[in-house]
C-alpha cells in the first residue's frame, strides 16, 4: 500500500467535503457556516487522515463490497456522530437539525462526499496492498 498515495485521497475527501458546504454556503442554498479559517481548514484536513485511515483498517478485513458503498455508509455514520453529536456538544458548530432542512442536507450531502471519496480510496489501497501481498 502506497501510504501517500491514500493520504492524497483522503486529503481531497476533506477538501470536498469542506467545498461542499463553502459552495452551498456560497450559492445561498444554506445558511449553515461553520466558520471557515485556514486553522480549522487544517485540523479538519487532520481529522479527515484520521477517520480515513479508520475506515481502512475496517474495510481491509472485510471488503466484500464495493468501496463506494462502504464509504457512503461511513459517511453517513460519520454524519451523525461528529455532525449531530459531537460537534455540537463541544460548541465546535450548531447542530445542523437546528439551522434547518437546508443545513441538515447540505451536511449529510458534505459527509457522504467524503465518505464516497474515502470508501473509493481504501478500496484501491486495499487492492494495492492484496496485489502486494501476492507478489
Amino acid at each position: 500500500m502506497n501510504y501517500l498515495t491514500t493520504s492524497l485521497w483522503f486529503v481531497a475527501a476533506s477538501t470536498l467535503q469542506a467545498a461542499t458546504v463553502w459552495v452551498a454556503l456560497r450559492y445561498g442554498l444554506t445558511v449553515f457556516n461553520p466558520g471557515f479559517t485556514l486553522s480549522r481548514l487544517l485540523v479538519h484536513l487532520v481529522f479527515g487522515q484520521v477517520a480515513g485511515y479508520l475506515l481502512f483498517n475496517f474495510f481491509n478485513g472485510r471488503a466484500r463490497i464495493p468501496g463506494i458503498s462502504y464509504g457512503i455508509i461511513y459517511g453517513l455514520f460519520l454524519w451523525v456522530i461528529v455532525a449531530l453529536m459531537i460537534a455540537p456538544a463541544l460548541n465546535l458548530i450548531t447542530s445542523p437539525l437546528k439551522v434547518g432542512a437546508n443545513a441538515t442536507l447540505t451536511t449529510l450531502a458534505a459527509f457522504l462526499v467524503y465518505g464516497i471519496v474515502a470508501g473509493y480510496a481504501c478500496e484501491q489501497a486495499v487492492k494495492d496492498s492484496r496485489a502486494e501481498e501476492t507478489r
